[in-house]
């Protein structure tokens, strides 16, 4: 596995206690990673599914028995 090194442009505040970045909250990080991508593939068009609606869940069985030819199809 490979390291990777961001380095951000302005100070990262991904949670805490009276808005007090004291350290780094990897949910926030998520969370913010997740609406970023999400805001992208809308403005392009695509769709994004909310998980809100349970419209995202992964089905292993569904996933096993496509007939698709690679994995990108049968994630489809």
């Amino acid at each position: 596995m490979a390291d990777i090194r961001i380095k951000t442009l302005t100070p990262l505040w991904t949670g805490g206690v009276d808005g007090k970045a004291d350290r780094i909250h990897e949910t926030g990080l998520l969370g913010s990673l997740r609406w970023w991508y999400e805001a992208i593939v809308r403005g392009l068009g695509g769709t994004a599914c909310d998980p809100s609606k349970g419209e995202c869940r992964f089905k292993r069985e569904k996933f096993g028995t496509s007939t698709a030819t690679d994995d990108h199809q049968r994630l489809r």
